[in-house]
């Protein structure tokens, strides 16, 4: 019952910002609220939360890692819900493959290099051209992939959380954020319900710590000893 209360703590403010989310797919630029500045829209409602959405992304990720794709974000909040409530059995555990970090890696690459010419419009050079030509063209069709995501989620949890470029950059801060839940091992029973509730696949020792850790806190709320403690990593001066 406690773990169903924060699930649904976790979806008012990204379903809020859904219709904003929707509105990006017909973005005419190659990746949405990268060039806002000089969009020509009208009332684009990207433009007027694109600089409060990084000041979340960078406060949630300082104080919990992950947090914003399972708080803020609109597209893990759906994916999120469908998979919830139409019980999706493929949990990230199937994936645990070098070929996911290649496709993670290379999303990534891409995603940087588009951002840098759209950014800094640097002379063009026949690669950089024809990835932009070719991100142009899979814009222009953004709302079939959306669609197609919508429906892998009724099988798969969160499927594009699990190749995301900006979740890949956030889990990285897992391990260095201010605010972790770690788990006193020798009171352990070794019952694995938190592995059992871990949509991502993760192993007692690896939740909030692991890039995969998207910070839920199912694993928190569904231990029977309650043995996950919030810590707040802070350096103290030595003391002489």
């Amino acid at each position: 019952m406690k773990r169903r209360l924060v699930a649904l703590m976790r979806y008012p403010v990204a379903l809020m910002l859904l219709p904003t989310f929707v509105k990006s797919l017909y973005c005419p630029f190659p990746l949405p609220w990268i060039l806002c500045h000089i969009c020509q829209i009208p009332f684009c409602p990207f433009k007027f939360i694109r600089q409060g959405m990084l000041i979340s992304i960078i406060v949630s990720t300082t104080i919990a890692g992950r947090a914003f794709c399972s708080w803020i974000c609109p597209m893990g909040s759906i994916q999120d819900i469908i998979g919830h409530v139409l019980r999706a059995r493929i949990t990230w555990r199937v994936f645990k493959s070098s070929l996911i970090l290649i496709t993670r890696l290379l999303l990534l690459v891409v995603t940087i290099l588009l951002v840098v010419y759209l950014l800094v419009s640097p002379v063009l050079i026949e690669p950089i051209e024809l990835l932009v030509l070719l991100a142009q063209s899979i814009s222009s069709k953004r709302i079939y992939i959306f669609a197609a995501i919508l429906l892998l989620s009724v099988l798969i949890f969160r499927p594009w959380c699990l190749i995301c470029p900006l979740g890949f950059i956030l889990g990285n801060f897992n391990k260095v954020c201010l605010v972790r839940f770690t788990i006193n091992k020798e009171s352990c029973s070794k019952c694995h319900t938190c592995t059992r509730v871990c949509k991502v696949g993760l192993k007692p020792t690896e939740v909030h710590i692991s890039s995969d850790c998207i910070k839920c806190l199912d694993c928190s709320l569904s231990c029977p000893l309650g043995l996950f403690k919030p810590t707040v990593r802070v350096n103290l001066p030595s003391r002489e």
